[in-house]
């Protein structure tokens, strides 16, 4: 029962989270989803092999594989249902544990006669679809356990990834994303490291300006609702490993280091964890909706207000021709998003060109005829001085 009430309330958790987003970032519309960049950051150590739990006895890594199959496989359908490049979203694995390669791989390293796993980039940027989704999955299944927690290496090579692309051209569109999941405490052998979890806190700052980031925590001092010290004496070892996920997440933009997170993000909720596997797949399952869910934003209307606006103040009845300022009105569309501002701007443009091409109508001299016409009936020799007449003639 506790088990069921702690997924329940996960679940909450996320939906509250969701739903304070804006209402144009879930929508159902196919054509708007946001690609995403997404970067998979995975902790390999050695304790990957235990039971999430004392009271669960399902490993870590089997959590950890299932799971991020489930998402690439979420993500391989819908990249499938996408016809366009642009809207479909790309997959970066990390794993980290050891010392850090600059090798794309699964590689790994004897130190003192026993085996580690690099931190490492296992798999660059890649479009899963239902064709050749195995290839993703085979790399998530070829994890071995084995090292320490090296989360500051983890977060440089995540850096790298999210700077690749966002300076890639052809995703300038996409969104970017860290999801980064680990067991246990930040380390170089087996205790909680004050400069690994500070170093990894520094690197997501930088990578928090370009994409947001997620944490996943797993075992049993994960406590979101603990966010750093509390009364006087040291730091527990659950205090700081949940400031420190914090820290790494977008809940504080601005985390110094797990002692100093800054101001917490209004409404975030960044920061997840699990203490069973029922628990995990439930916080997985509603991440992954949620993100195939996201939807851009709608485009910037305002200077296409300002034109319309414009256009409704003059007198259509004073010009030759109105019907191409009322055309141009009529040609815009509501319905286009952030991607397709250029577009939205041309509206405004084509409305004030028409406004501008725009010629007066001749002015009515009905009156002024009638006025001559009169002053021709005179004649003038009946009076003294007929010139002020000749003259306004």
């Amino acid at each position: 029962m506790k088990i069921y009430k702690k997924v329940i309330a996960c679940i909450l958790t996320l939906m509250m989270f969701f739903a304070q987003m804006p209402v144009n970032v879930f929508a159902a519309n196919q054509k708007n989803n946001i690609p995403l960049d997404i970067v998979l950051v995975l902790d390999v150590s050695g304790s990957m092999e235990d039971p999430i739990t004392s009271t669960d006895s399902t490993k870590r890594i089997t959590i950890l594989k299932d799971s991020i199959n489930q998402f690439i496989e979420s993500f391989a359908e819908n990249n499938s249902k996408q016809s366009d490049e642009k809207y479909q979203s790309r997959i970066s694995i990390i794993k980290f544990a050891g010392d850090k390669s600059d090798k794309v791989g699964n590689d790994t390293y004897t130190e003192n006669r026993y085996r580690y796993n690099y931190t490492q980039i296992m798999n660059d940027f890649f479009t899963a679809t239902n064709d050749n989704k195995a290839k993703l999955e085979d790399v998530v299944n070829s994890i071995s356990p084995a090292g320490a927690t090296r989360s500051d290496f983890a977060m440089e090579l995540a850096l790298k990834q999210i700077n690749q692309s966002k300076n890639d051209e052809s995703r300038k569109d996409a969104k970017r994303i860290v999801f980064f999941v680990t067991d246990g405490q930040p380390t170089t052998l087996n205790n909680f490291d004050d400069d690994v979890a500070n170093g990894a806190i520094n690197t997501s700052k930088e990578i928090k300006k370009d994409a947001e980031v997620y944490t996943f925590g797993m075992f049993s001092l994960t406590d979101p609702s603990i966010t750093g010290h509390v009364g006087s004496g040291s730091w527990s070892d659950a205090e700081k490993f949940n400031a420190y996920m914090h820290g790494v997440s977008s809940n504080y933009s601005d985390a110094q280091s797990y002692k100093n997170l800054g101001t917490r993000a209004e409404n975030s909720a960044y920061y997840m964890g699990a203490k069973s596997s029922k628990e995990a797949t439930a916080i997985f399952d509603s991440v992954i909706a949620k993100l195939l869910s996201m939807t851009y934003a709608g485009a910037d209307y305002t200077d296409v207000d300002a034109a319309i606006k414009r256009a409704n103040s003059l007198n259509k009845d004073n010009y030759k021709d109105f019907s191409k300022v009322e055309d141009a009105i009529n040609a815009v569309n509501r319905d286009k998003d952030i991607t397709e501002q250029e577009v939205v701007n041309g509206y405004a443009d084509a409305i004030n060109e028409a406004i501008d091409q725009l010629e007066y109508k001749a002015a009515d001299y009905t009156e002024v005829d009638k006025a001559i016409e009169k002053a021709n009936k005179l004649n003038k020799d009946n009076y003294e001085d007929f010139s002020k007449v000749k003259n306004v003639l």
